[in-house]
C-alpha cells in the first residue's frame, strides 16, 4: 500500500532513493534477490506475476526422490527464467543512475534440481558473464557486486563456480555470508577462503556483519559483539564491511551512529571491549 500510494503520487520509489544518493554523494547500487520461492499468491508480497503463472519453470517441477524445501525456486536450466531476471536488471541499469547493480544470491540459494547441480555451474557463470557485459556496457565504471556464502564449498554445492568467476574477471566484488543466512551476528564466519581466491585478482571480498541476535535475552547485539565480528574480519584481510539487515536497528539513535563511526578502524576498536 506505502509503494502503491507512491506510484500513485506520480513518484518512482526507486528514483527517489537514487536522487537522495546524488544528493548526499553516496554510491548507490540496486540489489535483486536473484532467487525468490513461492508463496500464496494471497499472501506473497515478493512474487510476480510471472512466479505466480509459470510454475513449470520451478525446480520442483521435475521429479525428484527427496522433498525439496526450495520446490518452489526457479530452474535456472531454463532460458526464460535467465531472461526474466536478466531483464529486470537490464531495465534498472538504462533507466536509472546507479553505480552498478548487487546481485543477491544468498538468499534462498538454490537454482537447480540437485541432478543438475554440476551442469548447472556453466549455465549459471553463462548468465553472471552475461549480466557483468550488462553492467559494463551500461557504464565503465559501474560494479557488478555478488551476495554469496562465505564458504567455496557452499557456493559450489548450489551451482556458483565462483573461482571461475573470479578467474575470468566478471564479478567486481563478493560479499560473503553465512549460507542462506540465518540473518543472525556470527563472529566467527571464515572468508579466509574466499580471500585466499580472490589473492592476486581486481576482485574484492566484503564481510557481512549482521546485527541480529534473537536469543531469548537480546534482540539486537550490543557494539562490543559489532566489534568482535568487524575486528575479526578485518584480520581475516576482507577489502571492506557490508551492513547487512541493519534496517532492524530503526530508529537511528546515538549508539547506532557509534558503530558506524568505529567500524572502518581496526586500530581504534583494538583497545576496546568485544563480546
Amino acid at each position: 500500500q506505502n509503494a502503491r500510494a507512491l506510484i500513485d503520487a506520480g513518484h518512482d520509489p526507486l528514483r527517489v532513493v537514487s536522487e537522495r544518493a546524488r544528493e548526499k554523494g553516496i554510491a548507490f547500487y540496486p540489489t535483486l534477490l536473484v532467487q525468490q520461492s513461492r508463496g500464496d499468491r494471497r499472501e506473497d508480497t515478493r512474487c510476480s506475476n510471472f512466479r505466480f503463472e509459470n510454475t513449470h519453470l520451478e525446480i520442483g517441477a521435475k521429479p525428484c526422490e527427496e522433498e525439496l524445501p526450495y520446490a518452489t525456486c526457479l530452474d535456472f536450466m531454463h532460458q526464460d527464467v535467465q531472461d526474466e531476471r536478466f531483464d529486470l536488471i537490464s531495465e534498472t541499469l538504462r533507466c536509472y543512475e546507479v553505480d552498478g547493480f548487487e546481485l543477491q544470491m544468498n538468499y534462498t540459494p538454490h537454482y537447480f534440481h540437485p541432478s543438475e547441480i554440476e551442469q548447472g555451474q556453466s549455465v549459471l557463470t553463462d548468465w553472471i558473464r552475461r549480466v557483468y557485459e550488462e553492467v559494463k556496457d551500461s557504464g565503465p565504471d559501474r560494479h557488478l557486486i555478488i551476495r554469496i556464502p562465505a564458504s567455496i564449498s557452499g557456493c559450489e554445492s548450489v551451482g556458483m563456480d565462483v573461482r571461475t568467476w573470479i578467474n575470468e574477471g566478471i564479478v567486481d566484488a563478493f560479499v560473503g555470508q553465512t549460507f542462506s543466512g540465518p540473518e543472525l551476528i556470527n563472529s566467527n564466519a571464515d572468508y579466509t577462503e574466499l580471500v585466499q581466491a580472490a589473492s592476486g585478482s581486481n576482485c574484492k571480498v566484503i564481510g557481512a556483519i549482521q546485527s541480529h541476535v534473537d536469543s531469548d535475552r537480546l534482540s539486537e547485539g550490543p557494539i562490543s559483539m559489532t566489534r568482535a565480528c568487524a575486528t575479526n574480519y578485518w584480520a581475516q584481510g576482507v577489502d571492506g564491511l557490508y551492513l547487512a539487515h541493519w534496517f532492524n536497528l530503526w530508529p537511528y539513535e546515538a549508539d547506532f551512529y557509534e558503530r558506524l563511526r568505529e567500524l572502518s578502524h581496526p586500530d581504534i576498536m583494538a583497545p576496546r571491549d568485544k563480546f
